[in-house]
């Protein structure tokens, strides 16, 4: 199970009526259901991978109303990658859209738009701009209240978002055919979040994404999947504390090879010199060094001020060292 089916499952093992089915079905049927005018009435399709939501939206219409049992029909197709995709038709939607308050803002869309045609789905064909100020108006808790929306968000995560492993990136996004909820849906996030939500337009579908780890976080928290955002914060403190590691690991390979390059250039420099005029013709203190070099060329100025008992510091050994660079440097 990937770390998106992890966070899904544990929303929905959490999901209960007191926890406000009916603001997550919101979330589901806004962002995932194909609502079409079906000659007289409402119709529905809802496509998903999860038996469980699909479950939930089956007891629910049977909550409603017991003969809704003969107004739906389901069934599953297994994909190539071995997964079940869940297939849920709904010939009068409008049993669950008026539970939902949901039925006036579908309505307006169609008429305002004075097409009727068959399977004219809303989120192709049409658009909801009325759904928004309805949605405001019918649910007010919807946008004003955090907590509320949790539960909306929660549906909307569980039916159509996507987390990727956070061992290899930090990214949510939730991807949808209809603008308009995607607008919804991207107002709810900045309000919640505080922070930056991004959008990305494709030929037949917007997304809207996140990659900021904390603002992830904070959604895993909102949505109830606690025990998941526990998990992802555990990972970012082991990658945070593998990448420092690496970068001293970095810095000290840096420097040993930096230490080592500049060791070999003063040591055939001063070979240079001892060929040319010879090291018993320097100057003693130049001639000290320049021997204490060639006899150490792995170490370091710090080291070789060590083995000079402190009679010459490190950064006098520096200074003699360039001096004996430059004079080969003068050598023809």
């Amino acid at each position: 199970m990937n770390f998106s089916h992890k966070v899904k499952h544990e929303i929905l093992s959490n999901l209960s009526r007191e926890n406000s089915v009916k603001d997550f079905l919101q979330g589901v049927v806004i962002s995932s259901f194909e609502v079409f005018y079906n000659y007289s009435h409402l119709s529905a399709e809802y496509i998903s991978e999860s038996a469980i939501i699909l479950n939930l939206l089956v007891k629910e219409l049977h909550q409603i109303d017991k003969k809704s049992a003969t107004n739906y029909s389901i069934y599953a197709k297994k994909l190539k990658s071995g997964i079940y995709r869940q297939y849920l038709h709904l010939d009068n939607a409008e049993i669950l859209l008026d539970y939902l308050k949901l039925t006036d803002g579908y309505k307006k869309s169609v008429f305002e738009k004075k097409d009727f045609s068959h399977k004219a789905r809303l989120d192709t064909a049409l658009d909801r701009e009325n759904l928004l100020p309805y949605i405001d108006k019918n649910n007010q808790n919807a946008i004003a209240n955090k907590t509320d929306n949790s539960h909306f968000l929660a549906g909307v995560i569980a039916s159509k978002g996507a987390i990727s492993d956070p061992n290899k990136a930090y990214h949510l996004e939730i991807s949808l055919r209809d603008k308009t909820a995607l607008k919804l849906i991207k107002k709810m996030l900045i309000e919640v979040l505080d922070s930056d939500v991004k959008e990305m337009h494709r030929k037949t579908r917007s997304s809207i994404y996140i990659k900021e780890k904390d603002a992830i976080a904070d959604i895993l928290s909102i949505v109830g999947a606690q025990n998941n955002r526990l998990d992802f914060e555990e990972i970012i403190v082991e990658k945070d504390m593998k990448n420092k590691v690496m970068r001293i690991y970095n810095c000290d390979n840096a420097n040993i090879k930096r230490a080592s390059a500049t060791s070999i250039r003063q040591t055939a420099a001063i070979k240079k010199i001892d060929k040319h005029i010879g090291l018993d013709n320097l100057d003693p203190k130049l001639k000290v060094v320049a021997a204490l070099r060639l006899n150490n060329p792995g170490s370091s100025l710090t080291e070789l001020s060590e083995l000079m008992e402190g009679e010459i510091t490190k950064s006098g050994i520096n200074h003699r060292l360039k001096k004996l660079e430059q004079l080969a440097a003068e050598i023809d």
